[in-house]
């Protein structure tokens, strides 16, 4: 089983439209091939963080799920494009292999 977790720092005025954004994306990811689980998570008492937790079969899923995210028209890559522009910082970013 494979995890990422992307912690995306937002103006908190433009909180929900990378919200929307994400949802929409977790709702196509969830129909992949190898997908467990996405989801978009508010943390209580920050306003200006949005949390996307993925779960995968494997690393080689997420990573078919990632294949073309450099590429302009990719879902994840217009999702990045977008978080980007309203993002107060980079994301971080931490891919995982699910121990236990």
């Amino acid at each position: 089983m494979y995890q990422c977790l992307s912690i995306v720092h937002v103006d908190p005025a433009k909180r929900d439209v990378l919200i929307q954004a994400a949802s929409a994306l977790a709702d196509l990811t969830r129909q992949e091939e190898g997908n467990l689980s996405y989801d978009v998570l508010a943390p209580e008492g920050r306003e200006d963080l949005v949390i996307l937790a993925e779960r995968w079969d494997s690393e080689e899923h997420f990573q078919a799920h990632v294949a073309h995210a450099d590429e302009e028209g990719d879902r994840v890559f217009e999702f990045g494009k977008l978080a980007a522009s309203i993002s107060t910082a980079p994301p971080d970013l931490y891919p995982c292999k699910v121990l236990y």
